[in-house]
């Protein structure tokens, strides 16, 4: 069967309602190129409602700090007076307790912020994941999704299209018996047809032969790739082939026909 060299299958990532649909089949596309888009207005609130909790957590952090500070300098005041014979040690002590807690409220305070703020980039992730881009250059072999489309992300992610790096180059796999895979080596030559081609013989080599072993039947089969060059673009993914690998070649042998072994 033939395959393209590189597949990609592109999904949505978040849940909602697709507002446009970008390409079509076939349609030659390059990494970034905008392809769907989803209804952002969920995602916006979210974004905005973070950024308000955020704002809010850096202003609780900035009383901390200054509640902070007016403890210490209290505190000083009372560690100068204590020396003096002026403040009691319960004064002083409760000065330290305040001080403590300030510290602690400012801890806490600074982590709610941490907090927040790492709950703005989930929101403006997903805010930005309403654009779906393709991930490569190639082209769209299958598109399932259309305007209106409300896409569900859960455990499995919704795949919209199907995109081929290139079909200039492509794979053939076939299946090898293993009878015969000893003899199968990297780099031999092969050569293949079609049925859409039958009077056409492609060349090819072979890339690799898998160590996985393929059951079916009680027969055991391995899998090979052949290199496949399709710069006439006649060749599409899905389509079965019949293969002959040269496994070796002699020169200058003896050709005898058969009717000179007949009596």
């Amino acid at each position: 069967t033939l395959q393209a060299l590189n597949s990609v299958d592109v999904g949505a990532e978040i849940t909602g309602r697709v507002v446009e649909v970008m390409v079509q089949f076939n349609d030659r596309v390059t990494a970034g190129q905008v392809l769907a888009k989803i209804d952002t207005e969920t995602y916006e609130a979210r974004v905005e409602e973070a950024r308000a909790q955020l704002s809010a957590r850096h202003a609780a952090l900035k009383n901390s700090k200054a509640t902070l500070n007016e403890a210490r300098l209290k505190l000083d005041r009372v560690r100068t007076l204590h020396a003096q014979g002026l403040s009691s040690q319960q004064e002083l002590e409760a000065a330290q307790a305040a001080v403590e807690r300030a510290e602690a409220s400012v801890t806490s305070d600074g982590a709610q912020a941490t907090l927040s703020n790492a709950s703005l980039k989930v929101a403006q992730s997903n805010l930005d994941k309403t654009i779906v881009t393709s991930p490569i250059d190639g082209v769209v072999l299958d598109r399932r999704v259309e305007p209106g489309q409300t896409v569900t992300s859960g455990l499995q992610t919704p795949v919209l299209f199907t995109i081929a790096a290139s079909l200039e180059a492509m794979r053939l796999e076939v299946a090898i018996d293993e009878a015969d895979v000893g003899v199968v080596k990297q780099d031999e030559p092969a050569v293949f047809t079609v049925d859409a081609y039958p009077d056409r013989r492609f060349q090819s080599r072979v890339l690799t032969v898998k160590n996985l072993p393929n059951t079916s039947s009680s027969v055991v089969t391995y899998t090979a790739w052949l290199a496949v060059d399709n710069a006439a673009r006649l060749l599409r993914p899905g389509m079965t082939a019949t293969a002959e690998i040269t496994v070796s070649e002699e020169k200058g042998v003896l050709l005898v026909p058969n009717a000179a072994l007949r009596f």
